[in-house]
């Protein structure tokens, strides 16, 4: 694992653990799966959650370099309609 920089040990420390697809911090796994943020300017929004103290990822998959490349070209919003 990664060792975390200053920022990220006081997010931790204050109970933001949670890190959504667009990195912003959040104190739970439904909250960093709904980030607003992410649905503006991430590719994969709520796709997955990391939990920063521990590198694990807690909820979903990390995309793959190809899934990545194809999200840039297609609007995520219209196939989650599907």
């Amino acid at each position: 694992m990664q060792e975390l920089g200053t920022y990220q040990k006081m997010a931790v420390e204050q109970g933001y653990r949670f890190e959504c697809p667009c990195g912003e911090y959040s104190r739970t796994i439904d909250n960093a799966r709904s980030c607003r943020k992410c649905l503006k300017y991430s590719i994969v929004p709520g796709r997955y959650v990391i939990d920063i103290s521990t590198g694990e990822v807690v909820f979903g998959t990390i995309p793959t370099e190809e899934e990545k490349r194809r999200a840039k070209f297609c609007d995520w919003r219209t196939i989650q309609k599907a």
